[in-house]
């Protein structure tokens, strides 16, 4: 009876493969309700649309869960028994499902990158990292030790170089030969007074007399004294006039304005401004024709606030006679002669 109700299921189905089809399974009367197994991979379908199954496909039909009561329909009364066939094609089913599937856990391989090392443990790769950063370590060390190497040589080599070159004397300031410091300059007010001659404008004469009679006017120099240099120049008295001898040489201010400093040929007196002309300290010494005057004005005002002027007549040694000549930051200085009576000169000197 069961294979009869199988065959009839497997007919009404449509399972060309099997012989018989069950067409319900409930024993009980009244309309019997169908379910549908699913299909297992012992499963194959034909050209034709149903499914052939062998006789383990067959059987895989059973091993799946029934749904309804379809769940002991296969047994009226207790358990059911397994038809032949049916059990030995389950147990291949069973261990093919075992076999198929992977129970054991995988283990992940947790290396890093490129340790092809059997002994991959954390302990052995923390080991191997300290051993990678202390050989990087030494090797940036040694590094460094080459670099400041390198370093001090270079500084050696350029103190060697610093040496030699304050060892090698600057080349002389050179000077055109039979060049004069300045050129003599007349003002304005005194242009037809005296007559500038030479090829630099070195020697400068005075055209007679002068109107007022105990006078001296001034004519000065290009040169300009400004606040933190030294200037050193030298005239020379070429020629002094027979009638009015009396000549004057120092310092003005810009345009023959104030401060004046003022030394003379006669007695080398001193005077300051509209002061009153003071002796020599030393006495009384005239300077004739002939004698070159030696002048230096030191504007740095290194000692004191005020420049210096200090003057050596000839081969001599050098007198200071003015200490308190003032300079202006935004003034200067002009080098000056005074002279009275036709036909005095006075030139500069070449340097």
């Amino acid at each position: 009876k069961f294979v009869s109700a199988m065959q009839r299921y497997a007919t009404s189905h449509g399972d060309p493969g099997t012989s018989g089809a069950v067409s319900s399974w409930s024993t009980s009367p009244g309309p019997t309700t169908k379910s549908r197994l699913a299909p297992v991979s012992g499963d194959r379908r034909d050209s034709t649309g149903g499914s052939t199954s062998t006789g383990v496909g067959l059987s895989s039909r059973y091993v799946g869960s029934p749904t309804g009561s379809n769940v002991g329909a296969l047994s009226p009364s207790g358990p059911s028994r397994t038809p032949k066939g049916v059990l030995a094609s389950r147990r291949p089913m069973v261990a093919l499902n075992q076999s198929s599937r992977n129970t054991s856990p995988q283990v992940l391989d947790r290396r890093p990158l490129g340790d092809t090392s059997p002994s991959g443990d954390p302990l052995s790769r923390m080991a191997a990292l300290l051993q990678a950063q202390d050989d990087g370590s030494a090797q940036q060390l040694r590094d460094n030790q080459t670099l400041a190497s390198a370093l001090q040589s270079a500084v050696a080599e350029l103190q060697g170089l610093r040496s030699q070159l304050q060892e090698i004397p600057p080349p002389p300031v050179k000077h055109r030969p039979g060049l004069p410091p300045f050129y003599w300059v007349p003002s304005q007010d005194y242009i037809k007074e005296f007559d500038v001659q030479g090829g630099y404008g070195e020697f400068v004469t005075k055209k007679g007399d002068f109107e007022d009679e105990g006078w001296v006017i001034p004519v000065s120099g290009s040169m300009k004294m400004v606040l933190g240099g030294i200037y050193r120049y030298s005239i020379k008295i070429v020629r002094k006039s027979m009638n009015r001898p009396q000549l004057q040489f120092g310092i003005h201010g810009p345009a023959h304005q104030k401060p004046w400093r003022l030394i003379t040929t006669s007695r080398c007196s001193t005077s300051r401004d509209d002061e009153p002309w003071h002796d020599r300290p030393q006495g009384d010494r005239s300077v004739d024709a002939g004698s070159i005057i030696h002048v230096q004005i030191d504007c740095t005002c290194r000692r004191i606030p005020f420049a210096t002027l200090e003057y050596a007549l000839d081969d001599g040694p050098y007198e200071i006679v003015f200490q308190d000549i003032p300079v202006p930051p935004a003034s200067y200085l002009i080098p000056v002669v005074s002279m009275g009576g036709d036909g005095s000169c006075v030139q500069v000197m070449p340097i």
